[in-house]
């Protein structure tokens, strides 16, 4: 039997996809638990996002809230010190939700430059820096999911493989015709979909 390289990489590729198939399975049966609330919300960390300046003042305040809300994304931290020294993330849009917003919003394209990710995708970053001023607040924790330890285990077991070697999540990656890994493509949507969960509070 010829055992050629792509034969390699195929084989290796059904191996990977299994794994991938095993990971959203166990992902989908640990959304599937209860959501059980704490008697007490819980600290669990310092979030820093950007917020506006005197809202009450702005023509465009409305308008101004929604890009935040919509499109604004958090940094977080354990320590207040650490906290006080760190910037959020500037606020950067893909070019769909470009489009969808001055569907929405017309005027917002004043306040937008146009840029490259490190993907080369086009994107636009807001750009009314006179307007943003540092927010800091704390997030706690006010549910929780009862995840058996064995699942848990196994979860990281399987994302180890397939993420945490460049080479297999590349590989899997290119045969999906993806070209974003998964640590980017997901980290702010189970970021998003956690903060649902968390009680915010302003320092």
């Amino acid at each position: 039997m010829k055992n050629s390289k792509s034969a390699e990489i195929t084989k290796k590729q059904k191996y990977l996809l299994s794994l991938q198939k095993e990971l959203r399975s166990i992902q989908q049966e640990i959304r599937s638990l209860p959501l059980v609330p704490y008697p007490k919300p819980i600290f669990y960390s310092y979030a820093i996002k950007w917020t506006i300046r005197d809202l009450r003042l702005k023509r465009y305040s409305e308008v101004y809230e929604y890009i935040l809300e919509k499109h604004g994304e958090f940094t977080r931290t354990k320590s207040i010190k650490k906290a006080r020294e760190l910037n959020p993330p500037k606020i950067m849009i893909s070019n769909k939700d470009y489009i969808k917003l001055l569907d929405k919003y017309p005027m917002a394209s004043r306040w937008f430059i146009k840029a490259k990710d490190k993907y080369n995708n086009k994107v636009h970053i807001f750009n009314k820096q006179d307007l943003l001023v540092k927010g800091i607040f704390k997030l706690f924790v006010t549910h929780s999911r009862s995840i058996s330890p064995k699942l848990e285990k196994r979860k990281a077991e399987i994302k180890d493989i397939i993420y945490g070697n460049y080479k297999n999540a590349g590989l899997l990656n290119k045969y999906l015709g993806i070209s974003r890994t998964w640590r980017d493509d997901l980290r702010y949507k189970f970021e998003a979909k956690y903060l649902d969960n968390i009680a915010k509070e302003g320092l």
